[in-house]
């Protein structure tokens, strides 16, 4: 496949570049550029694939094949070293605005989190773990449980 960028549209409901009832393959993928995330969606008329489907061979994708220890291995090895945001994620709280700009260092603030109330766990914004407030050496810490 060789993309090319020929126009660009806002409003996708006016581009119809096949037949509405002509089969499309939909591919999603979640992309992410600096802070900003989102879905690139790619559709793929039906009739741009036939030239190339004999080329799928149905059971060379239904084949299991062995993958070595040490392939395996340096895939985790390679994949320890990478860092996720992790954030426990309390009740919200309300506040007046006259409240916020009198916060000061120091403050302390009252929260509407119950202690025996389950803490959200997130790993890069989707919710993997529930947890439970606890101190440790003078320090809040959070034991984790099964989402």
């Amino acid at each position: 496949i060789d993309p090319s960028v020929v126009g660009r549209e806002t409003r996708p409901q006016m581009l119809q570049i096949v037949a509405p009832n002509e089969v499309v393959l939909s591919v999603t993928f979640q992309v992410q550029i600096g802070e900003a995330r989102g879905p690139l969606c790619l559709g793929i008329p039906a009739t741009m694939l036939e030239p190339i489907l004999s080329k799928f061979n149905r059971t060379a994708f239904a084949r299991r094949r062995e993958i070595p220890l040490e392939d395996t291995r340096a895939l985790l090895d390679a994949l320890a070293g990478v860092s996720f945001p992790v954030t426990a994620e309390l009740e919200s709280t309300t506040f007046t605005l006259n409240e916020i700009m009198n916060l000061a260092p120091g403050d302390v603030l009252r929260l509407d989190h119950r202690l025996e109330q389950p803490v959200r766990i997130n790993i890069s914004g989707m919710q993997k773990f529930n947890g439970e407030l606890g101190e440790q050496q003078k320090r809040a810490v959070v034991s984790l449980q099964p989402a």
